[in-house]
């Protein structure tokens, strides 16, 4: 009985004074999150790359929206947004996609600020009148349109501009 005793408390003791995780559990936990991970992050990458491209068609649709407001609010003035999509410098083209938001008064326009498309990014379809969008002081666009957006992974979004009303529109598929 005395022995039985003794046992008892050295497994008692052990359990309850004993705490933390043997190399080999820790190994094993590390083993299964690097799988885990090492399978998860091809995905990851396919994910930022389309969130990237869908923060830079959100970005056109509220500078297009901005010129709109412009437009109706400074009816004296002109606003359009004008898209870049190279341009020949000292007799060599240069690929350069981005686009500037210009304020034109009595013929004279001036720069107000200009966005670079992210690397590997491209306008890969443009039907803007001068690839240029304008809006009258009513807030309807001077010629409607979109803009396809493509990244190197190969996904593709569309900006649409709506005849009538003006408003800006992001969507997977081409507009009909």
């Amino acid at each position: 009985m005395g022995g039985e005793r003794q046992m008892r408390g050295a497994i008692s003791a052990r359990d309850g004074n004993q705490s933390g995780y043997s190399v080999i559990e820790i190994a094993v936990v590390v083993a299964l999150i690097g799988i885990g991970a090492s399978l998860l992050w091809p995905k990851m990458t396919g994910l930022l790359d389309e969130l990237y491209l869908r923060q830079t068609a959100y970005q056109l649709v509220r500078d297009i929206r901005f010129i709109q407001q412009q437009a109706m609010n400074n009816p004296s003035g002109g606003w359009k947004l004008v898209f870049v999509t190279g341009r020949v410098e000292a007799g060599n083209y240069i690929d350069e996609q981005n686009w500037s938001i210009y304020r034109y008064e009595a013929k004279i326009s001036s720069k107000q600020h200009s966005r670079q498309l992210p690397p590997g990014f491209s306008f890969s379809g443009l039907n803007f009148r001068n690839q240029e969008i304008r809006f009258t002081e009513m807030g309807a666009p001077v010629s409607a349109g979109h803009v396809t957006l493509r990244n190197s992974a190969g996904h593709t979004l569309y900006v649409i501009v709506a005849p009538v009303t003006g408003k800006a529109r992001i969507d997977t598929r081409p507009p009909d």
